[in-house]
C-alpha cells in the first residue's frame, strides 16, 4: 500500500495575486526566498503555475 498522504491548498490568487497564499505555498515547498520580477498578477501566476 502507497504512503497515506494529507492534501494542501493554497489559495494563490483570483482576479489578483494573493501574496499571503503565495508565501505560505513557497514555505512548504521549501523556497521561501523564491522571488520574481513578474509586472502582474497574471504574470506572477504563470510563472508559479509554471513550475
Amino acid at each position: 500500500m502507497g504512503a497515506v498522504v494529507e492534501p494542501k491548498v493554497f489559495l494563490l490568487g483570483e482576479t489578483q495575486a494573493n501574496q499571503e497564499g503565495i508565501n505560505q505555498l513557497l514555505e512548504h515547498l521549501g523556497v521561501p526566498d523564491w522571488s520574481s520580477d513578474a509586472e502582474s498578477s497574471a504574470e506572477l501566476l504563470t510563472e508559479i503555475y509554471g513550475r
